[in-house]
């Protein structure tokens, strides 16, 4: 009795209008947003935009819209067997013959599997014009493919279960989405608290398809849709045939899920075809069983949630299964950091990597960990030996609480004097000059004038009353004598003139691009540029228009007084010289200020921002220590052909021809 039942089931799903009209829509929607993905990517890739991938921006989308259509469809067909059964006589029948309720699932599994082998046929053909003339990335594309055929049938199978426990289409329709809304929620739930997903993975089938879309295979991704489908059928049929004891099979479910669940299971396999997503190997370099590694992320959505976990966090999880991952709604309020991002912290060093990301993020945090490695293994030197500010020291001309904000990012700080040294050792990365108040001995001019040679990268923080090492002068920038006055800050609020207030940034360099609020520099020197052919010069920073130098900042009242020699203008606050010094691009910063890092400025405003991009830039790791991956299905080609079917045939005239059957299946049904 089985195939006549399910011939009957299969006949009376073709005959029906209502399977009609709901093609019609399906392949109407799917081909719709098909137009929009592929038109949209031509446009990139003729723009030449970076990181393209068919997979990732066409077929991924389309694959999981066509599986959020599905699974509200589902619900309705399989309701709709409950009408057909009363109207068909087969649920008297039933009652006169010996099947099983297992029987008639089966009966019903099996019909209904017909329309997801159309709808996903429909899918595929969709996509077969593009697949024609374009390099496509086929592991990641049939990796879909398989993610979406056992997300639709796992959740066919659940629903039909469910669906055994009423006997009314509405109720079935309740009990279908009822089912849909709560594997939605158990998304939503380990989204929320992701520490739960290594146990309640096998109950996420919503997030199943996440992994396959980019490539990313497991057993127990491959496993959990059998399970929890198997599991829930003989729970609904331990329940309705009481009878019947599947307690053997219960015991053998809970096992197979704790062991999906542990991480044996859970390892993932990079299925792209130049391993683009397995750039974690030569991470093993840094980590090991003594490694402190923790992730935070802020202010990422679900979509970059999901991302960050597919690219990163599960990745690392394999190689460091003690890593801890901590995902956090607010976004990230750090002067010298984006608003969203993930802030690593590794052996209490402390690490951030912007969102959205600018390359692989596991190739970000190489290079991370990298410059915090070099940063570890060199030195930054700030001189002293002629009363100038320490990083040892609190007091308010002091950087101590600089000092803090640096060893936090990973740079070693140590002072020493040139006197006392008989050469700048060759771990030294960056000398700082923090405004030197006493002369020079020909001892430490000749220290640094080597170190210069040899092409050492230099932070000199100058302020009016500084004393200037005599090799020094000889650099083509001039400190014009006297302090800047800014008249019109101190009318915005600053407590004296001479707190120079910036506001204006250029975008062309590192260490001012990122600068969005205001920079405090109090007590500050302005510097005049001569002609040079040696370096090359570019200002950082300049005062507005309004600032002038004050020669007398004693007086009661300051004011600008150009009998006595004081300059009114736009002046150079802040210059850096750049020149190819043999191998090493050598980098020196000079800043009329040295206030704006210390103790009393240091988190005004965007002063630490300011303070954290020049330390970057003048430390850069200029190594890159491997090749960014990029994805191999970058080009996508249609032809004339394909361009009239995407365009016209499945969007209207498909749908317009279902409709047209549906219409006659209507007629003859009503006619009958």
């Amino acid at each position: 009795m089985v195939k006549p039942m399910l011939s009957l089931r299969i006949k009376q799903l073709l005959t029906a209008p209502h399977f009609y009209f709901i093609l019609a829509l399906y392949i109407f929607i799917v081909s719709t947003f098909l137009n929009n993905f592929t038109y949209s990517y031509l446009s990139l890739q003729n723009a030449n935009a970076q990181s393209l991938s068919i997979s990732g921006f066409i077929f991924a989308p389309l694959n999981s819209l066509s599986l959020l259509l599905i699974f509200i469809i589902i619900p309705m067909l399989s309701a709709q067997t409950f009408v057909q059964d009363e109207q068909s006589g087969i649920q008297r029948l039933n009652r006169t013959l010996p099947l099983s309720a297992a029987k008639l699932w089966w009966i019903d599994w099996l019909a209904l599997m017909l329309p997801m082998f159309i709808l996903n046929g429909l899918l595929s053909a969709l996509e077969l014009g593009l697949l024609y003339n374009s390099h496509i990335d086929w592991p990641v594309f049939m990796a879909q493919i398989l993610g979406h055929a056992l997300s639709c049938i796992t959740f066919l199978s659940i629903t039909l279960a469910i669906m055994r426990f009423t006997r009314s289409q509405l109720g079935a329709l309740i009990f279908g989405y009822s089912l849909l809304f709560a594997l939605w929620l158990v998304q939503l739930v380990l989204s929320e608290w992701p520490n739960l997903s290594a146990w309640l993975t096998w109950l996420n089938l919503i997030g199943w398809y996440s992994h396959f879309r980019v490539g990313l295979l497991s057993a127990a991704n491959l496993i959990s849709p059998i399970l929890l489908s198997a599991l829930v059928i003989v729970v609904c049929f331990t329940l309705l045939q009481p009878k019947r004891k599947h307690y053997g099979w219960l015991f053998v479910f809970v096992l197979a899920a704790l062991l999906i669940g542990s991480r044996q299971l859970s390892h993932h396999w990079d299925l792209t075809s130049n391993h683009r997503f397995s750039l974690i190997a030569p991470l093993t370099e840094h980590i090991s069983d003594k490694t402190e590694l923790s992730i935070d992320s802020y202010g990422l959505n679900s979509i970059a949630q999901n991302e960050v976990e597919q690219r990163l966090i599960h990745p690392l999880q394999q190689t460091l299964p003690d890593m801890q991952f901590t995902p956090h709604k607010s976004t990230m309020l750090w002067e010298d950091r984006q608003n969203t991002g993930l802030l690593i912290r590794y052996n209490k060093q402390e690490l951030w990597i912007d969102y959205p990301f600018s390359s692989h993020p596991q190739m970000q945090l190489l290079d991370g960990l990298n410059t915090l490695k070099k940063r570890h293994q060199s030195v930054v030197m700030l001189v002293e030996g002629h009363d100038e500010a320490s990083h040892n020291q609190k007091g308010q001309r002091h950087l101590s609480e600089l000092a803090k904000i640096l060893n936090t990012r990973g740079w070693t700080l140590v002072s020493a004097s040139l006197s006392q040294l008989n050469s700048i050792p060759s771990n030294v990365e960056l000398v700082v000059i923090a405004s030197s108040r006493q002369p020079w001995f020909d001892q430490e001019e000749e220290r640094l004038k080597e170190y210069l040679q040899t092409g050492g990268n230099l932070l000199w923080l100058r302020d009016p009353e500084d004393v200037a090492p005599q090799v020094l002068e000889q650099l083509p920038v001039t400190k014009i004598d006297g302090t800047l006055m800014d008249a019109l800050g101190f009318q915005r609020g600053t407590p004296h003139p001479g707190v120079l207030l910036i506001e204006s940034f250029s975008k062309d360099h590192e260490i001012t691009a990122n600068l969005t609020t205001l920079v405090a520099l109090p007590w500050t020197s302005a510097f005049a540029l001569r002609p040079t052919s040696e370096w090359q010069a570019q200002t950082l920073l300049n005062s507005h228009s309004q600032t002038w130098t004050e020669l007398n900042t004693e007086a009661t009242e300051v004011a600008f007084n150009e009998e006595l020699g004081e300059l009114r203008g736009r002046f150079p606050v802040m210059v850096e010289l750049q020149r190819q010094q043999g191998p090493h691009t050598q980098r020196i910063v000079i800043s009329g200020d040295s206030h704006f890092l210390a103790n009393t400025a240091i988190n005004n405003y965007a002063n630490t921002q300011l303070a954290i991009n020049l330390f970057n830039y003048l430390t850069a790791a200029s190594d890159v220590t491997a090749p960014q991956k990029q994805p191999v299905d970058k080009t996508l080609t249609i032809s004339p052909l394909v361009q009239h079917a995407i365009g016209w045939f499945f969007p209207f005239f498909l749908p317009v021809l279902l409709l047209l059957i549906g219409c006659r299946q209507w007629l003859i049904r009503k006619k009958s």
